[in-house]
């Protein structure tokens, strides 16, 4: 995992942020209820290359997406804080990463970060009347679709097209010359 200085970390965090919240906020699809799918959550993968930029960013943008949650004050602490969990999961399995598990690790950590999540909506769910086993299952789904489906498969891709920012120790990747 590369480290960046504190101005790159603040520009990175600012910026996932501002698009996690607008793409919540303007999604065409429910972002709230059991039935969620939310696709600035396939932003989740950046926390594996750029670590804390990417737990920062992403949870503060939650956090300012949950503002506008029907469900108040609950979701905008308990929501953001299930995805501090989850992003900082992610975070944790990439600098664990190498170019021999870094397919696999990627995809588990996608994986268990759809779980936390599921879990933790759930719950927040259930104090609203939801069945916690059912919603704890739609959230989870909504999230192995925007994480595994949409995320993984741009996560595998990022070394190929950033690798300069987006690598993982012994990944080697050609580069392109324009000549």
């Amino acid at each position: 995992m590369r480290e960046f200085n504190r101005t790159q970390m603040i520009a990175m965090s600012s910026v996932l942020a501002a698009v996690y919240a607008v793409v919540t906020v303007f999604a065409p699809v429910p972002q709230y209820q059991a039935l969620q799918l939310r696709f600035a959550d396939c932003l989740e993968v950046l926390a594996f290359f750029i670590g804390w930029p990417g737990v920062l960013g992403l949870s503060l943008g939650c956090f300012v997406a949950n503002v506008l949650s029907p469900y108040g004050l609950l979701d905008m602490l308990l929501g953001t804080f299930s995805t501090v969990v989850s992003t900082m999961t992610v975070m944790y399995v990439g600098r664990n990463s190498s170019v021999k598990n870094f397919e696999g690790n990627l995809l588990i950590s996608m994986g268990v970060s759809s779980i936390i999540m599921g879990v933790m909506i759930g719950y927040l769910l259930s104090f609203y009347g939801e069945i916690f086993g059912i919603a704890a299952a739609a959230v989870t789904l909504s999230q192995v679709v925007a994480k595994v489906v949409i995320g993984y498969p741009i996560g595998l891709s990022l070394p190929k097209f950033m690798p300069g920012v987006f690598h993982v120790k012994g990944l080697e990747v050609e580069m392109r010359r324009t000549e």
